[in-house]
């Protein structure tokens, strides 16, 4: 593969660090990643409600993954978008920051 764009997925994974090493392993040398997903929160309803696995990531557990991986120039950046979501238990509305992150292999 020459790019792979992963938008809102590596919250619904069990392992990200195994996911983004997979994506690794599929990209061409010189290919590109691409990842859009949550920065960290604390809407709980979403794992009970539409059965997110992780309440968004702290952009250097990211930074971590993707360098263990192998990836190189690296860049993250907050987006200025919500990624939002209302309850259907509770009246919780969630407005979640969320991060572009980009990278090639190395």
């Amino acid at each position: 593969m020459d790019v792979v764009f992963a938008n809102m997925y590596l919250h619904h994974t069990e392992d990200p660090s195994k996911a983004i090493n997979e994506v690794y392993r599929i990209l061409k040398p010189g290919g590109r990643f691409i990842l859009v997903d949550l920065n960290k929160h604390n809407h709980r309803f979403l794992v009970d409600e539409q059965f997110d696995v992780w309440m968004g990531f702290d952009q250097d557990q990211i930074k971590s993954w993707m360098g263990s991986a192998g990836f190189i120039d690296h860049e993250i950046r907050n987006l200025n978008e919500n990624c939002c979501a209302n309850s259907t238990a509770t009246t919780d509305i969630a407005k979640i920051t969320i991060f572009l992150s980009h990278a090639r292999k190395g």
